[in-house]
């Protein structure tokens, strides 16, 4: 009798299963239609973007970007993991209670939050805020509300399933944002305070958007306080909360430490090199986001052959993108935002490897959530962090924002290292059955598309 080869059983065992599930699920739809609007919405971002860099200059845009970082920053602090929770919880409870209660506790967050941050701000105004206009930063503050409850109602659609609607207001928002930007900066000339103006115009659009298909899931019967699911719905998301704090901050925790050793001019270089090197990003993100919900109500056995199916399939097409931005980056940079903005160019090369990297960790985490293993997000999320601010305190005042590229990359190839060692032990897949594209893989997509056969 034929001997096989070690894991060939196992996955050729699962091409049925996984075939099956791929035609009798949303998923593949509902994953390239995210994508796509992804791509519309950054498209539309990237105009925005031109504009605000090309107006406000390289300083402008960096104290732009840290004005939005205050709001940014005490949303991931202040949302307690609900978004997360909500999607755990879906099948698991009544969904109209999940969101009568949820939403309340969006708004006791939002408004805690908020308090919260006026003299953590105040604090730092000399030193990680300096050359910041303070009343800028107040008028941002006032709307942390807004961040947390559109935080949460995204999370409440995701786990409705309604991702192609929500897809759908995040691309209005963007052309709001557009149109509002233009108005405030090119129209009225308002510089950066027109930038923030535009902003939070559009944050409030999108909460109010959010809301009305999320409140039509209401009936008005079931608008009644249950203290024990909020007690539920807070508990989980406590689990994920660390690990949403710290993956969070580690994305955006250099910009204001190069803002502490150097000046906005710099956090403005940084901002354009990583916005290129994070359209990356718009693949995992979109298929994570999908995979989630997905996985909750999936076998075990199942998610356990299926994620790492969509693994291998994004290596080449991840690698391919990575590859591209190195060769055009530079000169995209100078051709959208202008040679004033080329430093940003010689960055690139520094972050591809952790935005790479980091890819599979979108999509590991989200199966890991998704099993009710949020301590293991939590952990890769607090090494993140911590290798994060440690490289950046070693580096930035030796090699200026190169050393924090540096260290970005750095963290985010060890935070992805540790999220497959986990993986791997949980699911008894081998690194290589994560991230090498199989012939087993093939048959899959022969089989979906009617072609030929599975290999025997």
């Amino acid at each position: 009798m034929k001997a096989w080869p070690p894991g060939f059983l196992k996955i050729n065992s699962g091409i049925d299963i996984m075939t099956k599930f791929l035609r009798s699920s949303k998923f593949v739809e509902y994953s390239a239609g995210t994508i796509v609007a992804q791509y519309a919405i950054l498209f539309v971002s990237l105009v925005s973007s031109i504009i605000t860099a090309r107006l406000l200059g390289p300083a402008g845009l960096g104290q732009l970007t840290l004005l939005l970082l205050i709001p940014w920053f005490a949303t991931v602090f202040g949302r307690m993991g609900v978004g997360h929770s909500v999607n755990y919880h879906f099948g698991k409870l009544s969904p109209a209670k999940i969101i009568v209660n949820s939403l309340i506790l969006s708004g006791v967050l939002g408004i805690l939050c908020m308090a919260a941050t006026f003299p953590v701000a105040y604090f730092f105004k000399g030193t990680l805020l300096k050359d910041v206009n303070w009343n800028l930063i107040i008028f941002s503050i006032f709307f942390i509300p807004f961040y947390v409850l559109s935080d949460h109602l995204a999370g409440l659609l995701q786990g409705l399933y309604k991702l192609h609607l929500r897809n759908i207001i995040y691309f209005f928002q963007a052309v709001i944002n557009l149109v509002m930007m233009a108005f405030f900066v090119i129209l009225m000339k308002w510089g950066v305070s027109g930038a923030v103006g535009a902003s939070m115009f559009s944050l409030v659009f999108l909460a109010f958007a959010l809301a009305v298909p999320v409140m039509k899931e209401i009936k008005g019967k079931e608008l009644k306080v249950d203290l024990n699911i909020m007690k539920q719905i807070f508990g989980y998301g406590l689990k994920s909360h660390v690990g949403n704090i710290t993956k969070d901050l580690s994305y955006r925790i250099n910009m204001p430490i190069i803002n502490y050793y150097l000046m906005p001019i710099s956090v403005g270089y940084y901002t354009i090199a990583v916005q290129l090197a994070e359209v990356i990003w718009k693949i995992p993100e979109s298929i994570s986001s999908v995979l989630l919900p997905k996985i909750v109500q999936m076998k075990k056995e199942q998610a356990y052959l299926f994620t790492p199916l969509i693994m291998r399939t994004l290596f080449v097409p991840l690698l391919a993108c990575c590859l591209a931005v190195l060769v055009f980056g530079q000169a995209l940079i100078v051709l959208i935002y202008g040679k004033e903005f080329l430093p940003s160019a010689s960055l690139i090369v520094f972050l591809l490897p952790g935005i790479l990297s980091l890819s599979f960790w979108k999509i590991i985490i989200s199966d890991l959530i998704a099993q009710g293993h949020a301590e293991k997000y939590s952990a890769t999320s607090v090494l993140s962090l911590a290798t994060m601010v440690i490289l950046n305190l070693l580096l930035i005042p030796v090699m200026g924002i190169q050393g924090a590229a540096i260290a970005l990359s750095l963290s985010y190839i060890a935070t992805t290292g540790l999220a497959l060692i986990f993986y791997a032990r949980l699911t008894k897949n081998s690194f290589k059955n994560l991230l090498l594209p199989t012939a087993a893989d093939v048959d899959i997509y022969k089989k979906l598309l009617g072609v030929g056969s599975p290999r025997t």
